[in-house]
C-alpha cells in the first residue's frame, strides 16, 4: 500500500525534479529505503575465477538487450515497484531504471538476477544521505560511498560519457571526482526540470 500511495503522488507530479529531490534527501523515504539505479543489459561474463571488478560485461546484440530490458520492466511491475525509465552511459550506452523506495538488499537481488557487476543505491543510513556503488554478488562497495553530497547535474550538461539521463537531463554521482570539488548538499532543490517523464507502476 505504501508503494501504491507513493506511485499516485508521483503520477500527479512525476518529473525529473522529483527524482532529484529524493536522491538529494530533500524528500524523505524511510530509513534504509532509497533509490536504486541499475540495468539488465550487457550482463557480466560468468567466470567465478575472476575477481569482482575485473569481470567484463558481455556485449550482446540489440535484440537480446531489448529482451533483457523488457524482462526487467515486467519484473519491477510484478513486484509493484515505483520506477522511472532512464539511460546510462558508463563505458557503453544502456537502458536502465531508477527505482524508488527500495532497500540495498532488494537492489542487489535484482542485480544478481540479471547478472550485473554492480548497482547504485542512494538513501538514508543512520540519518546520513549515502550514495553507494555495490558489487551485485558480494554486496561490497565498489567505490568509496559518497556521503551528504550533491549529485552533479549542471556540470554534466555536455558530458559524453559516465552519466545517467532522464528526460534529456544528465546527472551522475561523484564516486570518482578526479580531484574536483564536490558541490555541497543544498537545503532544497531549486532547479526546474521538464515535466514529461511519467512514473511506471
Amino acid at each position: 500500500m505504501r508503494r501504491n500511495r507513493l506511485a499516485l503522488r508521483l503520477l500527479i507530479a512525476g518529473d525529473f525534479s522529483k527524482l532529484m529531490q529524493y536522491m538529494h534527501g530533500v524528500k524523505k523515504l524511510p530509513e534504509g529505503h532509497g533509490v536504486a539505479l541499475l540495468t539488465s543489459q550487457n550482463p557480466r561474463e560468468n567466470n567465478p575465477g575472476v575477481p569482482e571488478g575485473e569481470q567484463r560485461a558481455v556485449e550482446v546484440n540489440q535484440t537480446q538487450n531489448d529482451q533483457l530490458y523488457r524482462r526487467l520492466l515486467q519484473d519491477l511491475k510484478s513486484r509493484e515497484h515505483v520506477f522511472w525509465k532512464a539511460q546510462g552511459d558508463y563505458g557503453k550506452q544502456e537502458k536502465s531504471v531508477a527505482i524508488l523506495n527500495i532497500t540495498p538488499e532488494e537492489a542487489l537481488q535484482i542485480g544478481r538476477k540479471y547478472n550485473q557487476e554492480s548497482v547504485i543505491w542512494s538513501g538514508l543510513l543512520d540519518g546520513k544521505l549515502v550514495h553507494r556503488m555495490l558489487y551485485s554478488q558480494s554486496g561490497q562497495d565498489a567505490a568509496d560511498p559518497v556521503v551528504n553530497k550533491q549529485l552533479w547535474v549542471k556540470k554534466m550538461k555536455d558530458a559524453e560519457a559516465y552519466f545517467t539521463k532522464m528526460d534529456n537531463r544528465k546527472f551522475t554521482i561523484p564516486f570518482f571526482p578526479s580531484g574536483e570539488q564536490v558541490e555541497p548538499l543544498p537545503r532544497k532543490v531549486t532547479r526546474t526540470f521538464p515535466q514529461k517523464e511519467k512514473v511506471s507502476v
